[in-house]
């Protein structure tokens, strides 16, 4: 098979960029109320960048996106996430089919989860012969395998240094053409450079999180509506 062949093969098999909606969401961890009624737009072929101080929210709307907030036995949802139009909590819905089209990369890279030390060391390679950056690339192959429509990455390079940083960062860029991207970061600047359209979550005196403002990353960088989101992206807090 030619290269241009396989080529033609993968655009074949590859399926229709996905939109990605969460509509009212609110969420609890027991009695406790974390998110209140948010609703977002994260539009397909995009980089939505999800940003706010840390206890905001930002993470546990990410795993909201593909029913990851279920695996806490006192989470409490209420809301609609919509992929497509189609509702991911929707009654008959296999848990197993939201998480096969929305992957997930994770904080800490952790290429081979259910391998024993000995499993990992067995080929003679040394425990640190992958970097940070190779491990966190690797992880977002390994979720790319099944072909997700949707890619959620929860602060995917906030344990690497700045060059392993830039690598990851390109390659959002060239996946934004093959999957919509939503990425949780704390990182100003590269939400500036990565993404499309940007979220600000805050909680403010005790009360859930909520979106105060989105919209284009450009608008809400360069000319925030709300004073709070002003504040917040150029250094004043958080």
């Amino acid at each position: 098979m030619t290269g241009e062949t396989e080529t033609l093969v993968l655009q074949e098999e590859r399926a229709p960029l996905a939109n990605l909606e969460a509509r009212a969401i609110s969420a609890w961890f027991g009695d406790r109320k974390v998110l209140d009624r948010v609703g977002l737009i994260m539009p397909a072929g995009q980089v939505t960048a999800l940003i706010g101080p840390s206890g905001c929210g930002k993470s546990t709307f990410l795993r909201i996106l593909n029913r990851m907030h279920e695996l806490v036995p006192s989470a409490k949802l209420a809301g609609e996430v919509l992929l497509d139009g189609e509702g991911i909590y929707a009654s008959g819905r296999r848990i197993t089919d939201a998480r096969r089209q929305i992957g997930m990369v994770f904080q800490k890279p952790n290429p081979f989860p259910t391998m024993s030390i000995y499993d990992r060391t067995r080929l003679g390679q040394p425990g640190g012969a992958l970097s940070g950056g190779q491990q966190q690339r690797l992880c977002i192959a390994r979720s790319l395998a099944i072909r997700p429509r949707v890619l959620l990455m929860d602060e995917p390079c906030s344990a690497l240094d700045p060059t392993s940083t830039r690598v990851i960062e390109e390659t959002m860029a060239e996946l934004a053409n093959e999957v919509t991207i939503v990425i949780v970061t704390h990182n100003m600047q590269q939400a500036a450079r990565v993404s499309a359209q940007c979220a600000f979550f805050l909680a403010e005196a005790g009360t859930p999180g909520v979106i105060v403002e989105h919209g284009s990353t450009e608008d809400m960088f360069g000319s925030p509506r709300d004073p709070r989101t002003a504040d917040y992206v150029n250094g004043r807090f958080g």
